[in-house]
């Protein structure tokens, strides 16, 4: 397989932009203006200033910057899912203990929250009194048709405050999940290798065509 750059000035215009507001912000390092010619700057210019770069430098930094994306989009899903679930965006991390204490700390908040809901509803309707498995549908609407509104308040409190609970741990395990996350690149315990991927017209992105 040959690769060859498309030599389009507009195109490496293009490519030049992308690279300038894309791979700046990843640099730590003081940018100085480089020394440039005097007058009106035209695509030309810029496309030959473009082909002095070499191949592989060219394919570093597309490189980079698809490893870039690939990294911080691992770091959000990772939070994505620790909020949906809590504790795989640890897993996916690699985050073994922190697996664990997201899930069993999920679990014991919707075990609590289901039982204080059923220990504060009347009696009538509780799991247990009321056999919601062998009685019929008409028995439990006439069950429920009985309660008032202020003797649903309680458990209705309970729901309440458990879902706002619930909604801070999925927050702070998210949070956790993207800090993991963030290590686990940091350490290369996880391992992201770039995708440049080819277009329908057999072309890589940034510019690279490939030539059979």
């Amino acid at each position: 397989m040959k690769l060859t750059l498309s030599t389009t000035p507009f195109r490496w215009l293009g490519i030049a932009t992308t690279f300038f507001f894309t791979l700046v912000p990843l640099s730590s390092q003081t940018l100085t203006t480089p020394n440039l010619p005097p007058g009106l700057v035209t695509p030309t210019m810029v496309a030959e200033s473009l082909e002095s770069l070499d191949l592989e430098d060219y394919l570093q930094a597309a490189a980079l910057w698809d490893l870039y994306n690939q990294q911080q989009d691992f770091i959000k899903k990772a939070g994505y899912a620790s909020y949906l679930m809590p504790g795989v965006g640890q897993i996916m991390a690699k985050d073994g203990v922190g697996a664990t204490l997201m899930i069993a700390g999920n679990l014991a908040l919707s075990a609590g929250i289901i039982l204080g809901t059923n220990l504060l509803l009347p009696r009538s309707v509780r799991i247990g009194t009321l056999d919601y498995f062998g009685s019929s549908f008409a028995d439990i609407e006439a069950a429920w048709k009985d309660l008032t509104f202020i003797s649903l308040l309680p458990s209705m409190g309970v729901i309440t405050a458990g879902s706002i609970i619930m909604h801070l741990f999925r927050d702070l395990s998210a949070d956790d999940a993207r800090l993991k996350a963030q290590q686990a690149l940091s350490t290369g315990k996880v391992v992201l290798t770039p995708d440049f991927g080819v277009d329908q017209a057999g072309r890589f992105i940034f510019g690279i065509r490939s030539q059979r």
